[in-house]
């Protein structure tokens, strides 16, 4: 039995046997133009009359044109996103964001992500400040809110500037040598990065289970912490590999794309497995260690008793500080799971639901999924502060002699006031 072939499929790009054809022409393709069985559209045109084929020779150009560009950003992007974490930053594409999106909508996108890259930049460079020149806590602290705040602002350079600029242009790219390298630089470095952050906030919640828990045991740990984090680093490259490997600059119609090539997740089945095994390692087991460790925790601090006879004042102090440290576990899991689970649920959608679901939900809204799991990488560093006095004083200061906030300066320096005469350890 013949097959039919679509006439308006693009012949001159690379493609396998595990082309995904349904997706592509269920959102994209026009009607087809013959139900003649056909290997080549040429055909086509020499069976019409001489009046016609001037007319169809040109539409059938333009609408070659226009599906082979939709098609490419649908099938690049779908592509990438079996392996976006979290998913991450350009999934927007998936749906031509570039060219659905309203002017509203892409104008609020770009706002979030701006507003986004400002305080990451802002909190995440105090971080690594405070950590490498003002020494606000002990050693490991320093060395465990330098690596995630390296992580953190990793994500804000390379993967939020690289959305905003993919909802305009999409993956329109430069050619030469330097298009080729910075192509796969980008797309290393920004899906190295938010694994990074993911581990390295695992890191820090083991670290404070035996500072707490087991504080014999912490001085044996705290002499391994340098190869946790050199681990956390080692795997977040070796997921990231792959696209350094598969990322490259592809040449069409005199366009160049930064688009990716990588045909062992060139089909479905392996698209669900490649994301379940995503879900797996980077937000459902992460998230199930630091529930288990912080309960831990916080249990340990809630039955702590301070030994001694003490006053009623130190007391209600003790009792305020453990509330304080165990509201900020709680924040900390909590921000995890809430910031990173909408983009889970729209992957979900477009891997297992594509064809019911997916195409029903609106632009503007994978839009914002997407851009709330890159957001933590703002938050991170606000809530981690909140466990080390030291930095929670000299961040105030910071913020007090760059003059924001001055309607609350008076209300900064009575912060930093009782934070510099308490009793917490840094």
């Amino acid at each position: 039995m013949s097959r039919m072939i679509n006439p308006l499929r693009p012949r001159n790009r690379r493609s396998s046997q595990h082309d995904l054809p349904n997706l592509d022409w269920q959102l994209f393709a026009v009607p087809p133009l013959s139900t003649t069985t056909l290997d080549d559209p040429k055909v086509l045109i020499k069976l019409l009359t001489p009046a016609d084929n001037g007319k169809f020779t040109t539409t059938l150009e333009a609408n070659t044109r226009q599906y082979r560009d939709q098609s490419r950003d649908r099938r690049f992007q779908f592509n990438k996103d079996a392996m976006n974490i979290s998913n991450t930053s350009t999934d927007q594409g998936s749906k031509l964001l570039a060219e659905s999106l309203s002017s509203t909508g892409k104008f609020i996108i770009t706002f979030l992500y701006a507003a986004s890259i400002v305080f990451g930049l802002a909190g995440n460079s105090i971080a690594i400040y405070s950590a490498v020149f003002k020494k606000a806590g002990n050693r490991i602290t320093n060395m465990l809110i330098l690596n995630m705040a390296i992580a953190d602002l990793l994500v804000t350079i390379s993967a939020m500037p690289f959305s905003v600029l993919f909802i305009y242009v999409r993956r329109r790219w430069i050619g030469g040598i330097f298009g080729e390298i910075s192509c796969k630089i980008v797309h290393f470095i920004y899906q190295m990065s938010i694994p990074a952050s993911i581990f390295i906030v695992v890191v820090v919640s083991i670290d404070r289970l035996f500072a707490v828990v087991y504080p014999i045991k912490a001085r044996t740990f705290r002499q391994k912490i340098k190869m946790a984090i050199l681990a956390a680093w080692v795997c977040s490259a070796a997921y990231a590999i792959p696209y350094g490997i598969s990322f490259g600059i592809q040449e069409e119609d005199g366009i160049f794309y930064c688009s990716l090539w990588f045909p062992p997740l060139d089909n479905m089945t392996s698209l669900q497995i490649y994301y379940l095994i995503t879900f797996l390692f980077l937000y459902s087991t992460p998230l199930l260690i630091l529930m288990v460790l912080y309960t831990l925790i916080s249990r340990k601090l809630w039955k702590r008793q301070i030994p001694g006879n003490v006053t009623e004042e130190r007391h209600k102090s003790s009792e305020q500080e453990k509330r304080r440290v165990i509201i900020a576990l709680i924040s900390i899991t909590v921000v995890f799971a809430v910031f990173w689970f909408p983009a889970h649920v729209m992957h979900y959608i477009k891997f297992f639901r594509t064809m019911d679901v997916y195409p029903k939900i609106p632009m503007a809204i994978e839009a914002l999924f997407y851009w709330i799991g890159q957001a933590n990488s703002c938050v991170n560093p606000c809530l981690y502060v909140l466990l080390s006095r030291g930095y929670r004083r000299y961040m105030l200061q910071i913020l007090q002699r760059l003059g924001f906030f001055c309607n609350f300066c008076g209300f900064l320096r009575s912060r930093i006031h009782s934070l510099s005469s308490g009793n917490e350890p840094s």
